[in-house]
């Protein structure tokens, strides 16, 4: 005796059409493009497509903030004011 679900017709239908509008929707993006958007997490930033599974390779985000050094300004470009 199987206690296992038994998949409907109904079950195959929604699948079927599940396939269909998401190979369109990558069919769509081939078309005219991706609608990108961007993907940012913890240690990574990508660029997403909101119409199919398609990301870029992305960028890794390291932390490599130096300290901000103001330039130099030469003596005969500071205005004095007398």
């Amino acid at each position: 005796m199987s206690h296992g679900r038994i998949a409907s017709v109904d079950d195959h239908q929604h699948s079927a059409i599940a396939f269909l509008v998401q190979h369109l929707h990558r069919f769509m993006c081939g078309l005219g493009g991706h609608d990108l958007i961007l993907k940012i997490e913890s240690r990574r930033m990508a660029l997403q497509c909101v119409s199919c599974p398609y990301e870029t390779p992305g960028w890794t985000l390291e932390d490599k903030r130096r300290p901000r050094v103001e330039p130099e300004v030469a003596q005969w470009r500071v205005a004095k004011w007398v």
